[in-house]
């Protein structure tokens, strides 16, 4: 599934519905920390081949808190429950000379489930919870 969410509403028109920040006006030693966790947050409600199409308003603190937020999260994800984590983050900017939004890059989580076997002497033993 694909999920178009802002960075920041209200600091540019978007073509999105949900927002990750919802106040325009968010303090620079703050933004960081409200991106991240808001990131954290709106993961943990999608699916794990979800691919989350982030657009940017242009406050560098809050994007780089967002994208922390999505690659930290991925151990969270699979820690546990044993889920496996094939989500994707694309970075979508407005280009001024086309009018359009691009994406160029990308982010992943590559996690797969936990290597249960214990390797000794040679042999490989597998372990059965």
């Amino acid at each position: 599934m694909i999920f178009e969410v802002g960075l920041i509403k209200g600091r540019h028109d978007l073509p999105v519905q949900k927002y990750l920040i919802n106040e325009p006006s968010v303090k620079f030693s703050d933004a960081h920390f409200i991106a991240e966790r808001a990131m954290r947050d709106f993961i943990l409600s999608t699916s794990n081949s979800a691919v989350i199409r982030l657009y940017i308003t242009g406050l560098s603190r809050a994007l780089l808190g967002a994208i922390n937020g999505f690659l930290n999260s991925q151990q969270d994800i699979t820690t546990g429950g044993g889920a496996v984590s094939k989500r994707t983050l694309e970075i979508w900017e407005y280009n001024q000379e086309t009018e359009t939004y691009e994406s160029r890059i990308s982010y992943k989580h590559y996690s797969e489930l936990p290597d249960c076997s214990v390797h000794q002497y040679g042999r490989t033993l597998i372990i059965q919870n």
